[in-house]
């Protein structure tokens, strides 16, 4: 596999969004049509007590990376329109099952998004199950459920020149020390520029980092199917954890997600339909996404 284009690995402009207008003016670059490529960070994101303080969003073709200050701007950031088109939100654009949304592991993204702003997320492909779903067997390793992070796949699949390798690594390492001993880096403000910078290295591959697990010999259609399947299955199991969403699914997940949940008579929440019209139901548990990556290797030559 050769190294990306040099075009492609250069440091992307970063912006800061923190006020109404230039979130309204944002919003208004985003169609029907476009893709996004996305981080939440907070403080124990994801969990009952956590905080969602910044959205990090690149819209391609355009090389700009956006920080969304949501603590900054507080909840009414995701139900903000433009004058000209009151219908379009962050909020609605999340739950827009026809605007693809990528992300590294959707789990705490999605739950974050689902907790503090009641926000159903629609049309994911988290790229970290993409990689998981095309991972070959070379070198002995049929280990096909071990998910792996972010940064061990920039620096294992991208190939980066040994600059901006030792660049990436620099950083990672030295905002990882610095939340060993510092609580609140991504609540803290004015937001200081080694934390821009973090954020914005959590989108910028993104879109590198598909393309190369789209290149690998074992995709195709039938694997972009599965993975939208196992993508919004672990969604909704994101936001189906804790004892508020100890429950079935609403009409409107349901809807959502097609027959991928629905409610069987048993009251389990998931129903993957089988040859012969028959349906196999699946719980909420821990292992559904595993199950299905399982069934997607013995399907998919």
């Amino acid at each position: 596999m050769g190294s990306p284009p040099a075009s492609s690995t250069r440091s992307p402009k970063v912006s800061l969004i923190d006020s109404v207008p230039a979130l309204q003016q944002f919003l208004k670059t985003i169609t029907p049509c476009s893709s996004l490529y996305l981080d939440l960070e907070g403080t124990n994101l994801g969990r009952y007590d956590g905080t969602l303080d910044i959205m990090t969003v690149l819209v391609p073709p355009h090389q700009e990376v956006r920080l969304l200050d949501i603590k900054t701007l507080g909840k009414k950031a995701l139900a903000i329109s433009p004058p000209e088109d009151t219908t379009k939100t962050l909020k609605s654009i999340l739950e827009d099952p026809t605007t693809v949304k990528y992300i590294w592991s959707a789990r705490n993204d999605a739950a974050a998004l689902n907790w503090l702003f009641n926000v159903e997320m629609r049309g994911v492909l988290d790229i970290q199950l993409l990689e998981t779903l095309t991972r070959s067997n070379d070198n002995g390793n049929n280990n096909k459920r071990r998910d792996i992070s972010l940064d061990t796949a920039v620096e294992r699949d991208l190939q980066l020149n040994a600059q901006e390798q030792a660049r990436w690594h620099k950083l990672k390492k030295k905002f990882h020390g610095r939340m060993t001993w510092a609580r609140g880096l991504f609540s803290s403000r004015p937001l200081d520029a080694r934390t821009i910078r973090y954020c914005a290295g959590d989108v910028r591959y993104l879109p590198l980092l598909q393309k190369v697990y789209e290149e690998r010999p074992v995709y195709n259609a039938q694997f972009l199917e599965t993975l939208r399947m196992a993508s919004a299955a672990r969604v909704l199991q994101a936001c189906g954890r804790g004892e508020r969403k100890r429950t079935r699914p609403t009409a409107s997940q349901r809807r959502s997600f097609g027959t991928l949940t629905q409610i069987s008579p048993r009251g389990e929440a998931f129903a993957f339909p089988r040859a012969g019209g028959q349906t196999a139901y699946r719980g909420l548990g821990s292992t559904l996404v595993p199950k299905l990556v399982f069934l997607a290797r013995r399907v998919i030559p």
